[in-house]
C-alpha cells in the first residue's frame, strides 16, 4: 500500500514525466542526425518514424505518451488537490494524442511541396488530423492550467514563462505560415516545426521539474 502511495506522489509522477520527455528529445536529436536522407530543414519529426530507425522512434513515442499521463496525474494533484480534474483530462487528451501519432504514422507525401490529400494513406490522414487538433487544443489547455496556477504562489512563478512559450510558438508558426506565401515555407517546414517542438518541450520539462521539486502537495484546492 505504501509503495502505491509513493508511486502516486506528484514528485514521482514528475520524475516519470522528466524521464519520458528527456528520452524523447534525446531520441529525436540522435535519430535526426543518423537517419539516412533525413533533411533537418525539410523533413518533420514525424518522418523519423518512416526512416531506418523508425521502430526505435515509435517505441520512444509510446513511452513518452504514457509518461505524459503520469505527469497529468501529478500536476492535477498539485494544482487542484485531486488526481482527476480538468487538468488531468487535458493531459489525458495530450497523452492519447501522442500515442495516436505513434501508432498512426505520417505519410511521406506531407514532405512534398504540394500535397494531394486524396492520395495520402489512412494512417497519414489520422496523423495529420491529430496534429491539427493538437494545434488548437494545446493552447486552450495551457490557458486553463494558467488560471489554476495563478491561485498558488509556487506555480504562479511559472506563468510569465508559460505566456512567453505560447507567444513565441505562435510567432514561429505565423512566420512559417507567412513564408509559404513567398515560396520558402516548404524548404524550412521541418526547421520551424522543430523550433516549436523545442519551445514546447522545454516548457513541459520545466513543468515536470517544478512538479518534481514541489514539496507542498497538500496545498491545492479542489476544482
Amino acid at each position: 500500500m505504501n509503495c502505491c502511495r509513493k508511486l502516486l506522489q506528484p514528485k514521482t509522477m514528475g520524475l516519470i514525466g522528466l524521464l519520458g520527455l528527456s528520452l524523447f528529445m534525446l531520441t529525436v536529436m540522435v535519430l535526426s542526425l543518423i537517419t539516412p536522407n533525413y533533411n533537418q530543414c525539410v523533413n518533420t519529426v514525424s518522418a523519423l518514424a518512416l526512416g531506418k530507425y523508425g521502430q526505435i522512434y515509435t517505441l520512444i513515442m509510446l513511452f513518452f505518451g504514457l509518461s505524459s499521463l503520469a505527469t497529468g496525474l501529478g500536476v492535477s494533484k498539485s494544482l487542484t488537490g485531486k488526481y482527476f480534474s480538468r487538468v488531468f483530462w487535458f493531459y489525458l487528451a495530450y497523452g492519447l494524442g501522442v500515442l495516436t501519432l505513434a501508432i498512426f504514422k505520417t505519410d511521406m507525401l506531407f514532405d512534398q511541396e504540394q500535397v494531394d490529400f486524396a492520395k495520402v494513406n489512412f494512417s497519414g490522414k489520422i496523423h495529420y488530423g491529430t496534429t491539427v487538433a493538437a494545434l488548437f487544443m494545446f493552447p486552450l489547455g495551457v490557458i486553463m492550467m494558467m488560471k489554476k496556477m495563478a491561485r498558488l504562489p509556487y506555480w504562479k512563478k511559472l506563468i510569465p514563462y508559460t505566456k512567453g512559450v505560447l507567444i513565441s510558438s505562435f510567432i514561429a508558426g505565423a512566420i512559417w505560415f507567412i513564408s509559404r506565401s513567398f515560396g520558402i515555407g516548404y524548404s524550412y517546414k521541418g526547421l520551424f516545426q522543430k523550433i516549436i517542438i523545442i519551445d514546447l518541450s522545454l516548457w513541459c520539462l520545466v513543468m515536470n521539474y517544478w512538479l518534481f521539486k514541489d514539496k507542498s502537495h497538500d496545498h491545492g484546492k479542489t476544482a
